[in-house]
């Protein structure tokens, strides 16, 4: 039933993210998270002079924002996976990791730019990672 969704949803043309490398499921505090966080983003429209960029925020288990735990490149720009019509982007967070014990996971948000006017960014689409538990190493 799920796939009948998402085929759905991709027939309206909506953008989808999903994640195509999960972070480990435990690791320790300010070990830099492997295998790397990687997101897929793709739309059925392409816009010739729009850059997409992800960002990856932190997220308590509550579904808390966490601040100043994540470290590393916790911005990226979308690398083109597909020759396909459309956009099909994938974001690699290569070096993140977190300083502090606890149970969180990654919240990626795919933001849309008019040219490279970031300000004006949009998001687009978001999307959460598995848990990843961190215990002092």
């Amino acid at each position: 039933q799920q796939q009948q969704q998402q085929q759905r949803i991709k027939s309206h043309g909506m953008p989808n993210l999903s994640i195509t490398s999960q972070p480990p499921p435990w690791t320790a505090t300010s070990t830099i998270l492997y295998p790397p966080l990687v997101a897929r983003f793709t739309s059925k429209s392409r816009t010739s002079n729009s850059s997409y960029f992800a960002m990856a925020i932190l997220m308590g288990s509550d579904g808390m924002m966490v601040d100043g735990a994540l470290f590393g490149n916790t911005t990226v720009t979308g690398v083109e996976t597909g020759g396909r019509s459309g956009t099909d982007l994938s974001f690699h967070f290569t070096d993140l990791y977190i300083a502090y014990a606890g149970t969180y996971y990654i919240r990626v948000d795919v933001y849309k730019a008019p040219g490279q006017d970031y300000n004006a960014a949009t998001l687009s689409a978001e999307v959460n990672s598995n848990q990843i538990v961190v215990t002092d190493g």
